[in-house]
């Protein structure tokens, strides 16, 4: 990845109405120490749980666009089935490479689901659910003892709509080195979820003059007429070279199903950008 400069913004989980912004609390104005957060992702906090997101796209232009490796994030609004495959025939049972890949997101009853799927090499191989959101996939087996010189998987393996659809998803190498792993700049709160951005980050390629946006949809499993509107959060213009640390109130709530997601592009020519953002999610007991 090429040097970049930081563009690093902290929202703390914090109220002015509990107190001084910058002293982290608890919807019930409790003041959180510093271990809440290992605890709540250790899932010692009950109804508490904690979702760390990462995404890349290279080559951002002019134009607006998400955050993501496959520089897209669908967002139908009825259960789409999906395919997996590899761009090598050595991503498949038996052979040396990516066994079985994990995907995450929403299923139609818009909440998360989590299914395994074993690859085939090149031969598409048919997820068993349908799927409304993919916001995280990932290699869990393979035949590799994997280095920096000996990938986990040999191939691209992308995420796509059955039949040669629409990209949904892609797990990408550096030359030799395979990530193993998405990135994906967005994700969807589930339904029976309510979510609050506590922090995110983000790396622009040096000497471009960039734009990042934040933003939301909740109520994302309104399908009819007239639907919820895609909502700016935040925007940062002019990113470039630049360092930025801000303490504010904390985004959210986002009530689930809610699409978070980021957007950025460039005044001229192209550009990289990645981020990284965190969320606290809370059960709604629903």
């Amino acid at each position: 990845m090429k040097r970049a400069a930081a563009i690093i913004l902290f929202f703390l989980f914090a109220t002015a109405a509990h107190g001084q912004v910058g002293i982290e609390r608890d919807l019930s104005g409790n003041q959180i120490n510093a271990e809440f957060y290992l605890e709540a992702a250790k899932g010692d906090v009950k109804g508490h749980s904690v979702v760390n997101k990462f995404g890349e796209a290279d080559a951002i232009g002019t134009a607006w666009t998400v955050i993501t490796d496959s520089k897209t994030y669908p967002t139908p609004t009825s259960p789409v089935s999906l395919e997996i495959l590899s761009s090598s025939d050595v991503d498949s049972t038996g052979n040396a490479g990516a066994q079985q890949v994990i995907v995450q997101g929403i299923g139609a009853d818009w909440r998360e689901q989590t299914e395994t799927v074993s690859l085939q090499g090149t031969q598409a191989v048919d997820l068993s659910n349908t799927w409304l959101r993919v916001y995280r996939m990932y290699v869990v087996s393979t035949n590799t003892y994997a280095s920096t010189s000996a990938s986990t998987h040999a191939g691209t393996i992308t995420l796509r709509a059955d039949g040669g659809g629409a990209t949904w998803g892609v797990l990408t190498k550096d030359g030799v080195f395979g990530y193993g792993q998405s990135l994906i700049g967005a994700y969807t709160v589930p339904k029976g979820k309510t979510a609050f951005l506590t922090s995110y980050s983000a790396d622009i390629e040096p000497t471009k003059n960039a734009n990042l946006a934040l933003f939301q949809r909740c109520g994302a499993d309104d399908v009819a007429e007239p639907f919820e509107p895609m909502r700016l959060q935040s925007l940062h213009k002019g990113l470039q070279n630049t360092l930025v640390i801000t303490n504010h109130v904390s985004r959210g709530p986002f009530v689930g199903p809610c699409d978070i997601g980021f957007f950025g592009k460039v005044a001229n020519a192209t550009a990289n950008i990645s981020l990284q953002f965190n969320l606290v999610l809370i059960d709604n007991g629903d």
